[in-house]
């Protein structure tokens, strides 16, 4: 696939089971520690009962120098009491109190919060299991001063001593703690462990100070928008926050792998307390003490369930949330698993993306929310076996359960894992190449039977069977063995996909993966159903790619320079070979409703890797700005025509009343990762409209150079446009096989010399005559033919012609009189007879049963016949698509060639050139109306080793073309042609 360069983050290859850390339900009932009485203690941390070590910040402000009484708080300090008091147990040491730092009212000032993060976790943090920030009070906004927020504006903690302003030499301070100084300070955690927490209850955008009413109170204070900050792009009041009020925590950090960050509430939102009681805080710690272990996805929607539709307050996670709170383990994750939304009496409502084998009467397991690897494999661990039997929305099911199977109270949260799949689901049809072909595998039925067993073992998917063999008929992808045994899939079109160089019992568990894979990406792309909402797919997100030149990627600059690329939002994209590119997201100004974004790169060898890399919430806004993913991509040789989509996936980003909020889907967009939806609130009245979302799918595929062969109104004037034309400095690279001891290598290398005589940048001259010099540089220095090109190309290169030809490159047999039977040359009339001597050597990809489906390929040699004048033509086919040719006759008069000072064309030259044909987009006419194909010629050679493999355009040469001076394309792009 398409290189990842910047802020790749791999998720693991596999799973890991997670131990039983600690048991909430058992914590003692709150003491109501009065936390001003706490103090940080700096000293040595020591690890908890389990060997594991846990640090703890607990900041809760209520008191606020110089400002006003309606803006102190009264819940922040007690709330920090009980958070102390849930996670500190002594007797267990689930977090020892030395390892635990309180900071509350006059102690939480600007520069103690910061010294107290610094002694109290980074210095401490060397190899911790997770570490956990929590702070509850006020939440403000700062002017952005370095232009990174979109909207003008900083989110800032808005600490004891924030309203107090100093004029250090940066200019003026207000001590509030800006998001990008506290990811500043994280990003120093972060050196120490990359498993730590942030919980924040508190506000941090201006539309957060909406419905306030009663005695709630929000926990944010509003800017001070005082002379001095008039500065500010626009103010909190007339930007509402910003862009629309949709866009994800600005104290979500962007690339902090294994960290966690849950807020009280979007940004959109009020993040409240009532009489002293955080509602967020309050929730939290009820579903803590609910559960045994839990994850933070299923956390953070069981606080949304907790906090009910009418506080209008959502908690907002972003970051690692498929791991055990307060732990780095993770627990156990099937890899085809829907997810339970809501329960209603025995029957379940299940929630997901498309995956293999949904359908009516697929059946599942339905197993607890939160489980490690290990009790994953206990047979008993299933509460039900539930059969699906309709679609009641986009990608939701309702399940009933089979009678003979039910020993569980099904929840919320809980898995559905797939165990047999819809007979109407899609299959991947496999056609194993059977042993009679080159390439071909011995006793294919067995082989197949091989891959059958390996399903359970490498899927874990239970009795799960998504694979079809065929032995006839269209199929998905073949399955062969390349000239030195190693296995590899190739695709319907002949496109290696593939390739396996390990053990046969490594490539076999590969393979079977890899399968399921390009079945998994299948499903994504044309199984998902809209069946209500006004968003639109392919339409609603607007999805397009940005090309980014810097020094750093500057060794293809000269290969694209000036190409049309990239093509318009939603179209399909043709990447420059190494063109680095970002993907730029925005939602349509006629969408009604803000989304949650996510996007998954879909690779030609079927991974998947998701965006953004961090697993962050990314949320759009209606005719808002554009949202750039974290990641920049590089077109690589190895991924050359084939074909890879980037899919982008919009989730509604809020629930409505009576309606389960969405999450992204990560473990289906990539590396098996975690999917956890909310459960509906009871009783609630549905809204008239319901969104569910939509997608984008934009194909993408790289390209030698989209430029060549290309003709615009502004480079092709229409007095020219109907002839065929020389393609300016064509680079042959791009076609070239690997093995350059394959036919096809020398041949197009002959060729390509032909096009470049004597180092003139002019091919050989146009012209008929008799092969009779005294060496092959003197005959071409007289000119060649059409037909004695090919001829030329063919001997040159020692592939055999036909039964007469000669294919010593230094042997040259004069033939003053037209003599096939002395020389093997044969000119148009004879070429394209049915009983030519070309079927010596050659099969004709006329004939249905060689070319079935009517398609040119690189290396066809196409003989064309005008019956009205007499005469002929042939060529050789290049780029069957772009209808590039190579061959003699390619007219030089292209107006791209007009001089610009002058205001000249060249003079007419009908040299060896490689050509665009023009005048007949199926190659069924040249030149002109009545030159018409006669004949087309493959090469048995060239067939057999497309079928091996080794015949196919390759990547290697293409790395000739960039500048392999260049360390980072040696260690990015080039790096399977160097190792």
């Amino acid at each position: 696939m398409v290189s990842i360069l910047l802020g790749l983050h791999k998720w693991p290859a596999a799973i890991i089971g997670a131990t039983t850390l600690l048991s909430l339900q058992s914590a003692p009932a709150f003491a109501q520690v009065d936390a001003t009485t706490l103090r940080c203690d700096f000293g040595k941390a020591v690890k908890s009962g389990d060997g594991k070590l846990r640090l703890a910040m607990i900041v809760g402000v209520n008191k606020y120098k110089n400002l006003s009484g309606e803006d102190q708080l009264k819940g922040p300090v007690p709330d920090a009491g009980k958070f102390y008091d849930l996670i500190v147990d002594d007797e267990a040491k689930v977090f020892p109190r030395q390892n635990v730092c309180v900071l509350t009212d006059e102690e939480v000032t600007y520069q103690g919060f910061k010294t107290a993060f610094q002694k109290a976790l980074v210095d401490r943090a060397d190899g911790a299991n997770d570490v956990v920030i929590y702070y509850a009070g006020h939440g403000s906004q700062l002017r952005d001063r370095n232009n990174d927020d979109g909207d003008g504006w900083d989110e800032t903690l808005f600490l004891y001593d924030s309203s107090i302003r100093e004029r250090p030499r940066e200019g003026l301070h207000y001590n509030q703690l800006r998001d990008d100084e506290f990811n500043g300070m994280l990003a120093a955690l972060q050196k120490k462990t990359r498993h730590f927490t942030v919980i924040l209850d508190s506000c941090h955008s201006g539309t957060a100070t909406r419905d306030i009413g009663g005695d709630e109170k929000s926990r944010f204070v509003d800017p001070d928008l005082s002379e001095a900050d008039r500065a500010s792009p626009t103010s909190v009041r007339e930007s509402g926050g910003g862009d629309g009020g949709y866009s994800y925590a600005d104290f979500t950090p962007a690339n902090f792998p294994g960290a966690v960050i849950l807020s009280a509430s979007r940004d959109d939102e009020t993040a409240k307390e009532r009489a002293g009681v955080g509602y967020f805080t309050n929730a939290l710690i009820t579903v803590l003490l609910r559960n045994g272990r839990i994850t933070y996805n299923q956390l953070a929607a069981q606080i949304s369930d907790e906090l009910g539709s009418k506080k209008h307050q959502t908690p907002v996670l972003s970051g690692d949330g498929e791991r055990f709170v307060f732990s780095s383990d993770i627990p156990y994750r099937p890899r085809f698993d829907w997810v339970v939304a809501s329960v209603d009496g025995e029957n379940a409502v299940i929630r997901g993306l498309p995956t293999i084998g949904m359908g009516e009467g697929a059946e599942f397991l339905i197993l607890p929310g939160s489980m490690t690897a290990e009790q994953a494999k206990d047979p008993m661990i299933a509460k039900a076996r539930m059969r699906a039997t309709q679609l009641i929305g986009t990608n939701e099911w309702r399940l009933e359960p089979i009678r003979t199977f039910n020993r569980g109270v099904i929840e919320s949260g809980d898995l559905a894992k797939l165990v047999l799949p819809a007979a109407s689901a899609r299959r991947l049809k496999i056609r194993i190449r059977p042993a009679g072909e080159i390439g071909g595998i011995l006793n294919a039925s067995a082989f197949a039977q091989q891959i059958r067993e390996k399903v359970p073992d490498v899927l874990e998917a239970g009795d799960v069977s998504f694979l079809q063999f065929i032995t006839s008929g269209d199929y998905d992808f073949e399955i062969a063995r390349d000239r030195g045994g190693a296995l590899q899939i190739l695709d319907s079109e002949g496109v290696l996909r593939n390739a396996y160089e390990n053990s046969e019992t490594d490539d076999m568990d590969a393979l079977t993966l890899d399968l399921s894979n390009h079945l998994q990406q299948l499903v994504l792309l044309n199984e998902w159903k809209i069946t209500g909402g006004s968003l639109v797919p392919n339409k609603s997100l607007q999805v397009s790619l940005k090309p980014v030149v810097d020094d750093e990627h500057n060794a293809c600059k000269q290969q694209y320079k000036g190409v049309d690329w990239p093509g318009p939002a939603n179209t399909p994209q043709r990447i420059p070979v190494c063109a680095a590119f970002e993907v730029h997201v925005k939602l349509d100004k006629d969408a009604k409703t803000p989304l949650i974004i996510a996007a998954s790169v879909m690779s030609a060898d079927g991974s998947m890797f998701a965006l953004p890399s961090d697993q962050r919430r990314m949320e759009l806004g209606p005719g808002g700005e554009e949202q750039v993913f974290d990641i920049v991509f590089q077109a690589t040789p190895d991924t050359y025509s084939k074909p890879e989509h980037i899919f982008v996936i919009g989730l509604p980003a809020s629930s409505t009343a009576g309606e389960p909020a969405y999450q992204i889907p990560w473990h289906l967009l990539s590396t098996p990762t975690e999917f956890l939806a909310r459960a509906a609130p009871v009783g609630e009245v549905k809204p008239p409209i319901r969104e569910f979302g939509t997608y984008t799918q934009l194909p993408i595929e790289t390209v030698a150079n989209p430029g060549f062969g290309e003709t615009t109104a502004d480079n092709l004037n229409a007095s020219v446009i109907k002839r065929e034309y020389t393609i300016n400095n064509f680079d042959i690279a791009p076609y070239l096989p690997d093995d350059r001891t394959t036919a096809l290598h020398r041949v197009l290398k002959v060729a390509e010399s032909l096009t470049d005589f004597k180092d003139s940048g002019d091919g050989v001259a146009y012209k008929q005559h008799s092969w009779c010099g005294r060496s092959d540089e003197t005959n071409l220095a007289d000119g060649i033919d059409c037909s004695r090109a090919i001829w030329y190309a063919f001997t040159r290169a020692g592939v055999s012609y036909n039964r007469y030809s000669k294919t010593e490159e230094s042997k040259v047999s004069c033939t003053k009189s037209y003599d096939p039977e002395r020389s093997g040359y044969l000119y148009t009339g004879d070429m394209a007879r049915k009983d030519s001597l070309m079927s010596d050597n050659f099969e004709n990809c006329l004939e249905a049963d060689i070319n079935p489906e009517g398609k040119f390929e690189l290396g066809d040699v196409l003989v064309y016949r005008d019956r009205t004048k007499g005469d002929g033509h042939v060529v050789m086919v290049i780029d069957p698509e772009k209808r590039i040719a190579w061959g003699s006759h390619g007219w030089d008069g292209n107006p791209r060639l007009i001089d610009e000072n002058t205001g000249k064309a060249p003079d007419v030259d009908r040299g060896i050139e490689f050509q665009k044909i023009k005048f007949k987009s199926d190659w069924k006419r040249w030149d002109r109306s009545t030159m018409e194909l006669a004949a087309c010629w493959r090469h048995k050679k060239f067939i057999a080793e497309k079928e091996s493999g080794a015949g196919r355009p390759g990547f290697a040469a293409l790395c000739q073309m960039i500048d392999l001076e260049n360390r980072y394309v040696k260690d990015n792009l080039c790096w399977k042609l160097l190792r």
